[in-house]
């Protein structure tokens, strides 16, 4: 549980990191996307991995040019077309009580980085720590 309440709780945070920032500031900026996930078994995780390799390059970026208002608009659209890729079914069902999985995007340039969204999958039900790993 403390493990989701820390996620959550980043997320949130990177959402408020904007309402400091001067969303009309122009440039170009990129996006990129990562997994992270915490699992009891060894092959859950090599599965995780071998989904999520091949569902997405996770070397492929995306740039905007503009402002950065428009930039973060764009970053959800493209957040909304690659969750298109995943199945919650088949992804839910690699996993095991107490493991969790998310896929983020964030965003990146000229006095921005953050977190734009991201998805999450678990069957969490008890505080235990386990191992975190993310790709």
């Amino acid at each position: 549980m403390k493990k989701k309440l820390a996620v959550l709780f980043v997320f949130i945070c990177s959402l408020f990191s904007f309402n400091s920032c001067d969303l009309t500031m122009s440039g170009t900026y990129t996006f990129g996307h990562y997994v992270e996930f915490s699992v009891a078994k060894e092959d859950t995780k090599k599965a995780l991995e071998n989904y999520f390799k091949a569902t997405l390059d996770f070397n492929e970026t995306f740039t905007y040019t503009g402002e950065r208002s428009d930039a973060i608009a764009f970053g959800i659209t493209k957040l909304e077309e690659t969750a298109k890729k995943f199945s919650k079914e088949q992804i839910v069902g690699m996993l095991e009580e107490n493991d969790w999985v998310v896929y983020a995007m964030y965003i990146s340039g000229h006095k921005t980085e953050a977190h734009i969204g991201g998805i999450t999958w678990s069957h969490y039900k008890a505080d235990e720590e386990t191992e975190t790993t993310s790709f």
